[in-house]
């Protein structure tokens, strides 16, 4: 008897401690964002250092 109640408070602690506190999705939410708009700025600097290459290119052809 011992034994079933026993594995029966642990499996319903192991349930509890899965389901993430409002704090602690809140903190993933935020993380998981700041990820996001780390891709996002470096895509866009990616892209500027791009656009900055080809006018350069056109600048040197154009001045030749």
């Amino acid at each position: 008897m011992r034994f079933i109640v026993a594995l029966l408070a642990v499996l319903s602690l192991g349930a509890c401690s899965a389901v993430p506190s409002s704090s602690e999705q809140g903190f993933v939410d935020q993380v998981g964002w700041q990820h996001r708009q780390a891709i996002l700025d470096a895509n866009a600097i990616l892209q500027g250092m791009n656009q900055a290459r080809a006018q350069t290119e056109a600048f040197a052809k154009q001045s030749q």
